[in-house]
């Protein structure tokens, strides 16, 4: 992508085509410095099909 347009264009067709999104943040572990999360991005689209990235 280059400019603001184009990003704008390409926001608007992904929002247009993922509704209900959502994103799952999930604490695994951690342990002294380090912790490890899980993070799921969860949309259905028009056809009321679910996907999860």
């Amino acid at each position: 992508m280059t400019g603001r347009a184009e990003a704008q264009a390409f926001l608007t067709r992904k929002w247009n085509k993922e509704l209900e999104h959502r994103l799952i943040k999930e604490l695994w572990a951690f342990a002294g410095n380090r912790i490890a999360v899980r993070y799921a991005y969860e949309y259905r689209d028009d056809s009321d099909q679910w996907y999860r990235a």
